[in-house]
């Protein structure tokens, strides 16, 4: 016979069991889906550490043009985020191979300690029970299905951030604990390196500090000591990549680039089309706003709140940037999924004095099955491949050109084609081919072979191989 304890972790596996089986679905899908110029270059990086070496502080991808960061970039340096993440996936290709299946896993158990690191963070400013809603939604919101499936760093940004706000208030109950602190220290040391944007987790970190040291917490030494240990990574990371522009992408435009912040666009798209549409697909909105509303009566319960207070500060300074990109919402994911659990478990618990109780967990069930149904609606086409010809020209090029070849693959900047391609080279044409011959360029490989037509300045150039779908040309040599 299970104890309360032993059956609360037992479901906790069973949720978790049942994330990582609904995660499966086509894990073995090409580099061609949604957002899969993004992954191509996460994904490029972790398999150029196994086929040019890990040189962990230069990180390279196949993109050798200026797209990114406006200037020549001819050894393809990719200067981001610090690249554990890249690193991740990496030492899985060294056991076994580099496929996406084994990438996509990366991000999936990365997810699953996510899943966990939320129960223990709810369960210690709740209750056991909302821990394991929020762990439950936290896992088959159908958006996050789907993107805990990518290679993006966004998976490991996720666990490093919840990380923090449960170490950070472990270590504030005992503040004298070494470890703890290191445990803090690290996972918020981890976050920023992986997205700067983590940063603004220091709201609900304040929150959790002024509870333990209220007025005194301005004089605590080591809270200083903590933002200097967790700020010194990063600081050093940028220094170090500053030597390198030519490869940092610009990044300002992602603030307010456009100008849409608070502009009507700028709440349809974030509030509207992507949390009430996409993540929480209407019935979920129901139930977070339920959550939302109701009234901490612990001290430390206000953490939510101030953790969703942080996440609408990021939406509002990265403006362009959440608007522009889906993904850029998935911050919003864990604590969304605790006011769901919130919501949820208020409705199955409604007062008799002034509801009519038996219709709360109908309407939790019909709202929860809505956000399911309606959520899996909306994410179902993000599986799809976007352009199959990409796939079938670049497995194709990968088989016939020398492993040194450098291609100009030409598909408006995006990065996925020269992925399928597995060569390094241009995703653009910066200048004419003869000036692109100059820069290195062997081979020329399109998905639009009409183009190539008589008196076109590519009929000169010897054809490999030509089907209806693609072209493959090589630019050392001419027709005779």
């Amino acid at each position: 016979m299970l104890n309360r304890r032993n059956l609360i972790y037992f479901l906790l596996v069973i949720i978790l069991l049942l994330g990582f089986i609904l995660r499966l679905h086509k894990i073995d899908r090409p580099l061609a889906d949604r957002h899969s110029w993004r992954q191509a270059d996460t994904a490029t990086v972790s398999r150029n550490y196994i086929k040019d070496g890990f040189n962990i502080f230069l990180p390279r991808f196949d993109d050798l043009s200026s797209s990114g960061s406006q200037k020549d970039n001819p050894n393809g340096y990719r200067l981001v985020e610090f690249p554990i993440y890249n690193l991740l996936v990496a030492v899985p290709y060294l056991i076994f191979g580099v496929n996406l299946v084994t990438a996509r896993l990366v991000s999936i158990f990365l997810t699953l300690g996510s899943a966990i690191l939320l129960f223990f963070l709810v369960k210690r400013f709740l209750n056991s029970v909302v821990a394991l809603l929020s762990a439950l939604f936290f896992l088959t919101i159908p958006y996050y299905i789907f993107y805990s499936t990518t290679i993006l760093p966004e998976q490991l940004m996720i666990f490093s951030q919840i990380g923090t706000l449960l170490f950070f208030s472990l270590w504030m109950e005992k503040d004298k604990d070494i470890f703890r602190a290191f445990l803090a220290i690290l996972f918020f040391a981890l976050a920023i390196l992986t997205k700067p944007f983590s940063i603004f987790l220091l709201l609900p970190l304040f929150y959790l500090a002024w509870i333990k040291y209220d007025f005194g917490v301005f004089k605590k030494w080591n809270l200083w000591i903590y933002l200097l240990a967790v700020s010194i990574p990063f600081a050093v990371w940028r220094f170090w990549i500053s030597h390198f522009p030519e490869g940092i992408p610009l990044s300002a435009w992602l603030l307010n680039g456009s100008n849409i912040r608070f502009t009507g666009a700028f709440w349809h798209w974030i509030f509207a089309e992507r949390i009430g549409k996409e993540i929480l697909a209407y019935g979920g909105l129901v139930l977070f706003c339920f959550g939302l509303i109701l009234k901490p009566i612990k001290n430390g319960e206000w953490l939510f709140h101030l953790w969703f207070l942080s996440v609408l500060i990021y939406f509002i300074v990265v403006a362009t940037g959440n608007v522009t990109h889906d993904y850029y919402q998935i911050p919003f994911i864990p604590v969304a999924s605790v006011f769901l659990a919130c919501g949820f478990y208020y409705l199955w618990r409604l007062p008799h004095e002034h509801f009519i109780i038996w219709l709360g967990p109908i309407l939790a069930i019909m709202l929860i099955l809505m956000f399911w149904a309606f959520g899996w609606y909306e994410a179902r086409d993000y599986y799809n491949i976007n352009d199959p010809k990409i796939v079938e020209a670049g497995t194709a090029a990968d088989q016939i050109l020398p492993k040194n070849s450098k291609v100009i693959a030409p598909y408006g900047g995006d990065t996925s084609f020269l992925y399928q391609i597995n060569r390094k080279g241009w995703p653009i044409l910066e200048g004419s081919v003869d000036d692109m011959i100059k820069k290195g360029a062997t081979n020329f490989v399109t998905v639009d072979p009409n183009d190539f037509t008589p008196g076109n300045v590519l009929a000169k150039y010897k054809i490999i191989k030509k089907t209806k779908d693609y072209l493959i040309l090589d630019l050392l040599q001419k027709n005779q």
